[in-house]
């Protein structure tokens, strides 16, 4: 049997529509993701789907919001991480190529405040915790702001 390997492709907006909303784990945009913005997100940003084994497994991207400063965000489907190393490195790539290459000053992201797994995420980036935004989303929850700056 012939193993498959994971590749990056740009982003479209209907690509989050394969993701399964109640198992995904995500850092940034603070769970605001509709179609709308989706659309908005694919041309204003850059932004990258995760494919491993033919299933999209992981969309993520930098939405510049002034110069130097942007947003980042990434869902990630359970299996992105079925080879953590590689998956770690290439998303470890792609934020040192973009930040270098769109001369970003800073980056940034919201994480919901219990959500273990995106703060210990951020955290292994080297992003810096500036605090609690309470009531942040929509839904009125609380999210810690992350950022890294150079």
């Amino acid at each position: 049997m012939k193993r498959q390997s994971g590749r990056l492709v740009n982003f479209e907006a209907w690509h989050l529509q394969w993701l399964n909303a109640d198992n995904i784990n995500g850092i940034g945009l603070a769970n605001v993701v509709d179609e709308e913005s989706a659309e908005l997100i694919e041309h204003w940003s850059h932004s990258w789907t995760g494919i491993q084994d033919g299933k999209i497994v992981g969309c993520g991207g930098f939405t510049p919001i002034w110069d130097g400063v942007a947003e980042i965000w990434m869902y990630l489907e359970p299996e992105a991480f079925k080879r953590t190393r590689l998956a770690l490195k290439l998303m470890k790539h792609i934020l040192n190529d973009i930040i270098k290459r769109e001369e970003y000053h800073r980056i940034q992201a919201v994480v919901l405040k219990d959500y273990k797994a995106g703060i210990k995420f951020a955290e292994f980036f080297g992003f810096e915790n500036e605090g609690l935004m309470k009531q942040y989303s929509v839904d009125k929850e609380d999210f810690y702001r992350f950022a890294r700056t150079f």
